[in-house]
């Protein structure tokens, strides 16, 4: 009777071990599949004022549209004159080749100044003059950005305008993938301050 007992325990067990075998198995095989849908590169979309098209990212090519685009996130993503935008700054980190993020982030992205920026209060307006832009060779686009950031102070009525020209030079990759969705990348970048007025 004893012996029928430990059979049947056994027999039991044994059932459950290949019930949680086949419940791994099956778990594996969900996550596999999941990895590789998710391991997609994401669809480009362009929108302009009269339509939306769709892109394949492995066969699209850059457009003054697109290039338009880039720029102007750029510039809104690294916006030193907003309290409020400057924890934003590092979207314009991740439009940096290497080289030129290490040099932001030794030079300009220190803990004062960032800080400092916070403790003005401020917010800011950005209004574009002038976006122009030539391609360089293969893989190389120099570009001017002009622009205007109207930065409003919350603890006085003071209003300060900044005129700033931006010269950028851009690498342009070979294809855009996830983690360079827009397929290019800032490798240089000389800030000027044309004028403040209040």
């Amino acid at each position: 009777m004893a012996k029928n007992k430990f059979q049947l325990t056994y027999d039991h067990i044994k059932r459950e071990n290949q019930f949680l075998k086949i419940l791994v198995l099956m778990l594996s095989v969900v996550i596999l599949v999941v990895v590789l849908i998710t391991d997609k590169d994401p669809l480009v979309i362009r929108e302009s004022l009269t339509d939306i098209e769709l892109i394949d990212i492995k066969s699209s090519q850059l457009n003054e549209y697109d290039v338009e685009i880039f720029l102007r996130h750029f510039i809104n993503n690294l916006n030193l004159y907003d309290s409020y935008k400057i924890d934003d700054a590092y979207l314009s980190l991740n439009m940096m080749d290497e080289s030129l993020r290490n040099r932001f982030l030794n030079d300009v992205f220190k803990q004062g100044a960032i800080q400092s920026i916070k403790n003005m209060k401020a917010t800011t307006t950005t209004t574009f003059q002038e976006i122009s832009f030539e391609q360089q060779g293969s893989n190389q686009l120099k570009a001017t950005v002009i622009y205007t950031r109207t930065q409003d102070f919350f603890h006085s009525k003071e209003t300060k305008d900044h005129v700033i020209r931006l010269d950028i030079m851009a690498t342009i990759l070979k294809g855009r993938s996830k983690h360079n969705p827009y397929g290019m990348v800032v490798s240089e970048y000389k800030r000027t301050k044309l004028g403040a007025k209040s």
